[in-house]
């Protein structure tokens, strides 16, 4: 008994006592806060230099410093404006009449700037700081073409064999100084507009032929930094880089975004639908169209056969669309979209948000995989009514993911996949009758919304290191039990 009384009376003091000792110490060691104040701010002021100098450095090799290191600089001159001001009230405060009152409420501002230095001091080292300018490739060339009727359509057939993939070599002949060059120039361009390749080079091939000049014009167009010095060992890197690499596929990741589509488990249970699939790997495995990867989880296909894949699509009217390092103004690109069934963006480097409608009345399938500073397009219910399977994923955590309103309103979508967002108000999610899974991997959030529970078709949750900010976990729990499968591992 004598032992429950003291836990009582020790408890009792530490919320009593440690408060009011806490707010003590900006009285009396006002001093102390003060002179902390301008190490804090000397450091953090040579590390600025510091990364103002790497700044320069980086700009004199033509490279791009990385918007992380932009955004700090900022907030670094943000902090040191409010510390000098902060610094001028130190001054003027043994003046007050009220000096006391002065110093509580000052020292408790200080010690939250000397603590928001100190942060900024650790968060200073920028790994990668920049990356290599690309160069400008078919944007170089001017725009000052005049097509006769004849150009022109030159120019349509050319643009036409592009675009079939069973075409390797296009063959264009002329008399010399008819705009041959020019107009090649010209299809260039287009076609890196259009997104039909990632990158569109120019060599010259003359006689006598010169293969060493022709590979270095590649490579610098390229951007490529090759470490090899021999040129049978540039050539085969060179030769790396224009052949694509075997692209990697997480099984799981297939299962849920093809569950979504539904070609994948359209009768029977989870756990029957990922049978079912498995055997279909096996057998692409078995014909040599699928290679295993490091881990049993994923599988590789080479770009040759993804290309067979992305044709006979195509040719089958269930047309897919998909890019690496591209910006989201391809969705504003009517040609691309019409007739898309699936569309699947990855590294997308456009930053901030684009105000434009998707217009797609086949679209199906939306895949958006960026690494930060990006706002969802305002998707339009009327012209996306088709879309079963939406992933939005963020490489790594902590972006604010901002989503559209009328995304509560596509009833037809079974798979929903948000990423390592902080997502705030995710009762959205209520409305999505047709949702069978959810996955919110990494992400956080509000509160779990309850009515989840009436969502009957969904049969898998994923909340795999989520972050509540209000339920606590026993209560989702009890929300959730009855769903068919629960990915646990749950909350940080």
């Amino acid at each position: 008994m004598e032992d429950f009384f003291f836990s009582i009376a020790t408890k009792m003091v530490e919320y009593a006592i440690f408060p009011i000792l806490n707010n003590l110490q900006y009285i009396c060691c006002f001093h102390n806060f003060a002179s902390d104040l301008p190490n804090a701010k000397e450091q953090l002021e040579l590390t600025r230099e510091s990364v103002n100098h790497r700044i320069r450095i980086a700009t004199n090799k033509s490279e791009k410093v990385e918007p992380v290191v932009e955004k700090w600089l900022k907030d670094v001159e943000k902090v040191l404006n409010e510390v000098q001001l902060l610094e001028e009230r130190i001054l003027n405060v043994n003046k007050s009449y009220f000096r006391r009152q002065c110093q509580y409420s000052l020292a408790k501002e200080i010690a939250r700037k000397t603590t928001k230095m100190i942060q900024l001091h650790r968060d200073s080292k920028f790994e990668p700081f920049s990356i290599i300018t690309e160069l400008p490739g078919m944007k170089y060339y001017s725009n000052d073409l005049t097509m006769f009727k004849s150009t022109k359509a030159a120019y349509n057939k050319l643009l036409e064999a592009l675009k079939n993939k069973s075409v390797s070599m296009i063959g264009l002949v002329g008399l010399g100084g008819s705009g041959k060059t020019t107009l090649a120039k010209e299809v260039g361009k287009k076609a890196e507009g259009m997104k039909l390749f990632e990158k569109v080079v120019m060599a010259t091939v003359s006689q006598p032929l010169n293969i060493k000049r022709i590979r270095d014009e590649i490579i610098d167009l390229l951007s490529l930094e090759l470490k090899e010095e021999s040129d049978i060992g540039r050539a085969q890197r060179l030769s790396e880089r224009l052949r694509k690499e075997d692209y990697e596929i997480h099984l799981e990741d297939l299962f849920r975004f093809g569950k979504g589509f539904c070609k994948v488990g359209s009768f029977g249970e989870m756990e029957n639908a990922r049978r079912e699939m498995h055997e279909a790997i096996g057998i692409l495995k078995s014909c040599f169209l699928l290679m295993q990867a490091g881990t049993k989880e994923n599988v590789k296909m080479h770009d040759l056969v993804r290309d067979v894949a992305l044709w006979i699509a195509a040719k089958s009217g269930q047309a897919i669309f998909t890019r690496t390092g591209v910006g989201l103004e391809v969705l504003t690109n009517d040609e691309i979209m019409k007739d898309t069934k699936a569309l699947a963006l990855w590294n997308i480097r456009t930053y901030g948000s684009l105000n434009y409608k998707i217009n797609c009345t086949t679209l199906e399938i939306l895949i958006l995989c960026y690494s930060g500073g990006m706002n969802v397009p305002d998707v339009c219910s009327e012209s996306l009514e088709k879309l079963k399977t939406l992933i939005i994923n963020l490489s790594w955590r902590g972006s604010r993911l901002l989503l559209p309103e009328s995304l509560k309103s596509l009833k037809n979508l079974r798979t929903l996949c948000l990423r390592n967002h902080d997502l705030g108000d995710i009762s959205f999610v209520e409305r999505l009758q047709a949702l069978e899974i959810l996955d919110l991997h990494g992400s956080s959030f509000e509160e779990f919304p309850a009515g989840i529970v009436k969502l009957k078709k969904l049969k898998l949750l994923d909340l795999f290191e989520c972050r509540l900010k209000k339920n606590i976990v026993d209560e989702v729990y009890e929300v959730v039990f009855v769903l068919g499968q629960l990915q646990k591992g749950l909350f940080t």
